[in-house]
């Protein structure tokens, strides 16, 4: 198998892509601080947004390895 890394996917609504740091502040305020975050991923909330800051930061430079496949979903009409 070859592995191409993360790729950007369109749809008609959404539009996948790679994630940035910039992301990290609409992750922490709208799900990374929330009480039952840890009932959907495998971390406990993040209580400042540094963590979310140094998660993202984390998880871009892992784009340097073509077996990573992480993605935003974004909503086209609202870009969110």
């Amino acid at each position: 198998m070859k592995y191409i890394g993360t790729k950007n996917i369109e749809t008609n609504r959404l539009f996948l892509r790679k994630l940035t740091v910039e992301d990290a502040y609409n992750a922490f305020k709208n799900w990374c601080n929330k009480d039952n975050v840890d009932k959907y991923v495998l971390w406990k909330k993040h209580e400042t947004v540094d963590i979310t800051l140094k998660q993202y930061e984390n998880w871009v430079l892992e784009y340097e390895n073509p077996k990573t496949f992480r993605w935003i979903v974004e909503l086209k009409k609202i870009k969110k």
